[in-house]
């Protein structure tokens, strides 16, 4: 690769460096977000074709397009809200074809961590620990690359004693 007068990466055939970029959810914070690293592509160089795609469950096939090559970087929000085991439909491959696996992960040993998540009877300190084992897959898997976190905005009856957030 080279990089030319006018600031942009080139591949020695003289084609520019192009990533196509999809963000999911228009009108959010996602979008501003993705705008973002849109803009910090272009200044270091790359040639970027962004699109944004509605956020609805017929969007799933334009996360999943990644197999036909159609994105590079695919840019979404995933609220798991509070983990329970709401993670599960997120990274099992038994949801990867009509499910909600965007990252498209096949890995047995988390599909069974996740199952004993769902369906063992585990005290705080085990569903931590628990956590703790698929973290250090989804981590060695480089399944996502969390860039921030939404506050959590809760209000609690003022009669309810000794809460604690999660």
């Amino acid at each position: 690769m080279a990089v030319v007068d006018d600031g942009k990466l080139y591949f020695k055939n003289g084609n520019p460096v192009k990533l196509i970029v999809r963000s999911l959810s228009p009108k959010t914070e996602i979008s501003d977000i993705s705008k973002e690293i849109v803009a910090g592509l272009e200044k270091v160089g790359f040639t970027v074709q962004f699109e944004e795609v509605e956020s609805s469950s017929s969007s799933l096939g334009a996360v999943k397009d990644y197999d036909s090559k159609k994105y590079d970087i695919f840019i979404t929000g995933v609220n798991l809200g509070y983990i329970g085991t709401y993670i599960m439909p997120y990274f099992h491959s038994g949801q990867v074809q009509n499910g909600f696996n965007f990252s498209l992960i096949r890995n047995p040993a988390l599909d069974i961590l996740l199952e004993e998540l769902k369906t063992k009877d585990l005290t705080i300190e085990g569903r931590t620990r628990q956590f703790e084992k698929i973290n250090d897959i989804l981590r060695k898997e480089s399944v996502l690359v969390p860039i921030g976190t939404s506050p959590l905005i809760s209000f609690i009856d003022k009669n309810i004693r000794d809460f604690k957030m999660p």
